[in-house]
């Protein structure tokens, strides 16, 4: 065997090293994708391999090494991947399981929820099944609901077959923000309960309540999905032929600058509902509508602005949304 594969707890920083054993590169930079790409293959002619992958942070697009076990799933990770998985399973044909997940058909009507509403209320049921369980408890999460304009806009990016987050403006619906959440695989399309497993399940360990320690590159997928005050979710998929791409939009945004540690509020499970409660979700409390300023509730007590339109629909939550969360 080519070396040994580098321990989970130690960032993976290039292929070089890993091909002598070394979990690093020389000046600790990542190698050209051909290359990398190129020694994938060649490593994958070790026994039992389990090829490492080069990763690009959806939010700075920038080339990160992540540290990556026998469990990771092939084809499948934080970020975006950026070549195919070379390695070839011994049993890898439709429904065999790959590390534990289950691969699918590569028709969009399969896999594409605008075909299929009960793949959409399937996604929805994942997410609140997600939010109801967070640690600790959350006493101000919202139900999440179906949106099929955010879908729409989640579909028009995933056509275009291009990397990355597209533009913010591309993604509202109305005057309403919207987060994104990425997934490309080279080595075959994946199921939607896998995909939002990586974005939570796999993420939410890794996350730490109200620490400053938080990596969001590492944690970001899992923080949208629980952001207390984010209660509508649109999804796309796209066979973009070589590649799979994989799309959420998320609406209002979470992962606010500066709140990234504190996604919803912890305490008892609906204790801050101004509505009902449904397995530990708030129903009947959302607010389409999003502050642009964080002090625009001060701003309304001493101003009076909610009379003034111009200021009414900067602060639209504060002005337009009284007893409900946001």
């Amino acid at each position: 065997m080519l070396g040994a594969f580098p321990d989970k707890s130690a960032p993976y920083r290039g292929i070089t090293g890993w091909l002598s054993g070394n979990a690093h590169t020389t000046g600790g930079e990542l190698l050209p994708v051909p290359v990398l790409c190129a020694l994938m293959a060649f490593r994958c002619s070790a026994p039992d391999a389990t090829p490492p992958f080069l990763l690009v942070n959806d939010s700075t697009r920038e080339s990160i090494g992540m540290p990556l076990t026998r469990g990771t799933p092939k084809g499948l990770a934080l970020g975006h991947l950026l070549c195919t998985n070379n390695c070839t399973p011994q049993k890898d044909l439709e429904g065999e399981s790959v590390s534990g997940y289950r691969r699918t058909r590569s028709d969009d009507v399969s896999l594409a929820p605008r075909y299929n509403s009960h793949l959409a209320q399937r996604i929805v049921d994942i997410h609140n099944r997600v939010r109801s369980g967070v640690s600790p408890t959350a006493g101000n999460m919202l139900k999440m609901e179906w949106s099929a304009e955010a879908a729409q806009k989640a579909q028009d990016w995933a056509d275009t077959c291009r990397s990355g987050h597209n533009d913010k403006s591309e993604r509202r619906i109305g005057q309403t923000p919207c987060g994104q959440n990425l997934l490309r695989t080279f080595s075959g399309p994946f199921s939607w309960d896998d995909v939002l497993k990586i974005w939570s399940t796999d993420e939410a360990p890794h996350f730490r309540y109200g620490s400053h320690g938080n990596n969001m590159h590492v944690v970001g997928h899992y923080t949208q999905m629980v952001w207390a005050t984010t209660f509508q979710v649109g999804c796309a998929y796209k066979n973009c032929g070589y590649w799979q791409h994989y799309v959420c939009h998320y609406c209002p945004s979470g992962n606010l600058a500066g709140e990234e540690r504190y996604p919803y509020k912890s305490s008892t499970p609906c204790s801050a509902c101004p509505g009902k409660c449904e397995n530990n979700l708030c129903r009947n409390s959302s607010c389409p509508y999003t502050d642009v300023y964080s002090n625009c509730a001060d701003i309304a007590r001493r101003f009076n602005i909610c009379s003034r339109s111009r200021w009414a629909s900067v602060c639209g939550a504060t002005c337009r949304c009284a007893g409900k969360i946001f």
